[in-house]
C-alpha cells in the first residue's frame, strides 16, 4: 500500500524518512517550520519501523502556492474550516496493522476548538487518500487506527493554576510536550501514538 500511495500523491509533499547502518530497522525524519513564531524548526521524529511513508499537509510553496493554500483546488479557499490541514502525515505498519499519524507543532497556547478542526480535517483528508487505494488498486487498508497528536512547547508545571486545563486533556488529540534546545526537539514515534 505504501508503495502505491506514494505514486498517488504529488512527490513534492513526501518527507524524507532516513535510515542509518547501525540502525536499520528505526528510521528517523525532521519536519522543519518555517513559521517565524515557531520555537520548534526542527522535529527529529526517531524509531521509524522500515514500512512508513511521511508527507505534509501543509506544504509551503512559491510555486504553485494557491493550489496549496487548500486540500483540494475544488473546495473554496474562503471555507477556512474545511481547508485547515495538519503539519505531518505517518502511515506506518506495526505488527500487521496500519497506524496512521495527524500531527501537527503546535506553541505554548494552542487553540483547541482550531487544532481539533484542524487534525479532524487532515484525518477525513487521509481517510479518503486510503478509500482510493482501496477502490482503484485493490490495496488492503484495514484495519487502520488513527491517532491525532500535537507537538507542543507547553510544558505543565503542576504547581501553576491552569483553568483551562480540564479542556484540554478532554481534548480529541494526544498532547505531546517536549523540550527545545537550539530550535530543535527529538521525540520517538512511540510517544506520539496512544498506548490504551
Amino acid at each position: 500500500m505504501l508503495t502505491k500511495l506514494q505514486d498517488v500523491i504529488l512527490p513534492e509533499i513526501l518527507i524524507n524518512i532516513s535510515f542509518s547502518a547501525s540502525a536499520p530497522s528505526e528510521g528517523e525524519l525532521i519536519l522543519k517550520e518555517s513559521a517565524p513564531d515557531s520555537r520548534v524548526k526542527k522535529l527529529h521524529i526517531t524509531g521509524l519501523p522500515e514500512q512508513s511513508l511521511a508527507f505534509t499537509l501543509d506544504h509551503d510553496t512559491h510555486k504553485n502556492s494557491k493550489c496549496f493554500k487548500q486540500l483540494s483546488c475544488y473546495l473554496n479557499p474562503a471555507s477556512e474550516k474545511i481547508n485547515k490541514s495538519c503539519d505531518l502525515v505517518i502511515i506506518m505498519v506495526a505488527k500487521n496493522t496500519w497506524k496512521v499519524l495527524i500531527l501537527d507543532l503546535k506553541s505554548d497556547k494552542p487553540r483547541l476548538k482550531e487544532t481539533e478542526a484542524q487534525l479532524l480535517n487532515s484525518e477525513l483528508y487521509v481517510q479518503y487518500l486510503l478509500s482510493l487505494l482501496k477502490y482503484h488498486y485493490d490495496q488492503d487498508v484495514s484495519p487502520v487506527i488513527f491517532q491525532r497528536t500535537i507537538v507542543t512547547t507547553r510544558i505543565q508545571k503542576d504547581s501553576v493554576y491552569k483553568p483551562n486545563q480540564d479542556r484540554f486533556n478532554k481534548s480529541t488529540f494526544r498532547s505531546i510536550p517536549v523540550l527545545v534546545k537550539n530550535n530543535e526537539s527529538y521525540v520517538h514515534v512511540g510517544k506520539l501514538f496512544d498506548q490504551n
